[in-house]
C-alpha cells in the first residue's frame, strides 16, 4: 500500500482505529490481501487512490499508471460507464453506494462485479471512501440464464392455444398468458392473484380449494372443471397442473373440452334412449365390441334363455344354439368380424325351462342380423344385432 500518500496514510490510521488492527503496515496489508475482493480507497472527487493487488492481477494494469486516480475507468464496460456518474452523485452527498459493473480482465473478457463503498470521515472533516469490488459474474450469468429461460417460457405460453398460468403453492397466480385474460374477459391489471376463484364454477371450486398447496415436484394433477367465459357462459376445461422442479411453483394449463363434453353427454343420452328402445321391442337385442365380446344383452334375451348376464358374457349362449346350427352360426359370425360385412343367420335357439312352447325340445327358429358401427376413419367400433323369433305360433 502506498502509505506515502497522505490520504492513504490518513485512511490507514482510521482503519487501525476502527477495526483494532495492530499499528503495523504489514499487518494491514495481510488483512487486505486476505479479503476475497478487490479493496480500494477513494477521495471525495471520485478518484481511486489505492487498489489492492487483486485489482492489478485481474486487469493486468500497472500500479504506477494510476497517477491521476482514474485508471479504473479503463476497465469498465462501455455500457456501464454511466454508473460512474451515479457513484459521483453519491460521493457528492457523502452517501454509501452499491453498483453492479462489468470489469475487463487482462485477457479482454468482462466479468460482473458488485462495487460497494462507504464514506469515512478523516480529520478536519475530510471524506475518504473505502470500497470493495466482489466478483458476482457466476451469479449474474445464472440470473441472466434464468431470465432468458423465463422469457422463452412466457413466449411459448403466449403461443400455445391453452389457457396458461403459473401459481405459487398458496394458489396465488404469478403469471397468466393473454389468452387466459381474453377468455375470461378481464384485464391483466385486474389480477389480484386469486382471480381464478371468480372464474371457476362454484361446484368445481369446492373440490379445488382443499387441494391447494398439496402438489410436490413429483405430482401431476388434472381435473375437468368449468371456466366462466367473457360472455358469462361456463365451459368445460381439462386442467392439468405440475409443480416446478424446485417445488415452489405450479404450472397450470386449461384446455377447452366443452364440445367434447357435450358430445359425450349426447352419446350418453343416445345410449340411454337406445337401451330403452332395446328393452321395449319384442326382439332380442345385443351389442358387441369390434372383437365380438358381448357388451349388452336386453332383458328379452335373459328372460328367453334363462341365463344370467355373467353366463351370457362367458359364452353360455352358445350352449343354447341347436348343435346342428352352431357351427354355421359361428362361421358366419367370425366371417363378419373379419370382414365387417353384415351378419345374417337363421338358427334354432333353446328356450328357458318353463317357458311356453309347442316344441318338445324347446327350440325356436330365429333370424339374427348384425351391422357394424364405424368411426370417421372406417374403423369398426361396435356391432349392433337383433335376433327375431320366426317360428310362428308358440
Amino acid at each position: 500500500m502506498d502509505f506515502a500518500n497522505p490520504n492513504v496514510k490518513n485512511c490507514r490510521n482510521d482503519l487501525i482505529g476502527r477495526y483494532g488492527l495492530a499499528d503495523s503496515d504489514e499487518a494491514l496489508q495481510v488483512f487486505i490481501d486476505a479479503l476475497p475482493a478487490m479493496v480500494w480507497l477513494g477521495d471525495d472527487q471520485g478518484r481511486v487512490l489505492y487498489f489492492s493487488e487483486q485489482f492489478y492481477s485481474f486487469t493486468g494494469l500497472r500500479r504506477e499508471d494510476n497517477d491521476d486516480g482514474l485508471l479504473f475507468l479503463k476497465i469498465i464496460h462501455p455500457d456501464d460507464q454511466h454508473k460512474h456518474l451515479l457513484a459521483i452523485e453519491a460521493i457528492e452527498t457523502r452517501r454509501p453506494f452499491e453498483l453492479e459493473v462489468r470489469h475487463r480482465a487482462a485477457d479482454g473478457n468482462y466479468r460482473w462485479y458488485l462495487v460497494r463503498a462507504e464514506p469515512l470521515t478523516i480529520g478536519e472533516g475530510r471524506v475518504t471512501y473505502i470500497g470493495t469490488n466482489m466478483d458476482i459474474d457466476d451469479r449474474k450469468r445464472a440470473e441472466e440464464a434464468l431470465k432468458e429461460s423465463e422469457e422463452e417460457l412466457r413466449t411459448l405460453a403466449e403461443l400455445i392455444p391453452q389457457l396458461v398460468s403459473i401459481a405459487d403453492l398458496d394458489g396465488r397466480t404469478l403469471y397468466g398468458n393473454q389468452r387466459l385474460y381474453d377468455y375470461i374477459g378481464r384485464r391483466r391489471e385486474d389480477e389480484n392473484g386469486f382471480l381464478w376463484k371468480e372464474v371457476i364454477h362454484p361446484d368445481d371450486l369446492k373440490v379445488i380449494l382443499p387441494q391447494i398447496g398439496q402438489p410436490s415436484s413429483a405430482d401431476f394433477w388434472q381435473m375437468e372443471m368449468r371456466y366462466r367465459s367473457a360472455s358469462g357462459e361456463y365451459k368445460w376445461h381439462l386442467v392439468r397442473a405440475v409443480a416446478s422442479p424446485d417445488g415452489k411453483k405450479v404450472f397450470v394449463t386449461a384446455t377447452d373440452i366443452d364440445e367434447q363434453k357435450c358430445a359425450e353427454e349426447e352419446v350418453r343420452e343416445s345410449e340411454a334412449q337406445l337401451r330403452t328402445l332395446a328393452e321395449a321391442i319384442p326382439q332380442i337385442v345385443w351389442t358387441c365390441d369390434a372383437q365380438g365380446e358381448i357388451l349388452f344383452m336386453n332383458q328379452r334375451f335373459l328372460e328367453y334363455t334363462g341365463l344370467s348376464k355373467e353366463q351370457t358374457a362367458d359364452g353360455g349362449w352358445q350352449l343354447l344354439i341347436h348343435p346342428d346350427d352352431l357351427q354355421s352360426y359361428l362361421d358366419g359370425w367370425n366371417h363378419s368380424l373379419a370382414t365387417g360385412e353384415t351378419f345374417e343367420c337363421t338358427f334354432r335357439l333353446k328356450r328357458a325351462v318353463g317357458m311356453r312352447s309347442t316344441k318338445a325340445n324347446g327350440y325356436r327358429r330365429h333370424l339374427s342380423r348384425a351391422v357394424a358401427l364405424r368411426d370417421s376413419a372406417g374403423k369398426i367400433i361396435k356391432w349392433f344385432g337383433t335376433s327375431t323369433d320366426i317360428e310362428g305360433s308358440p
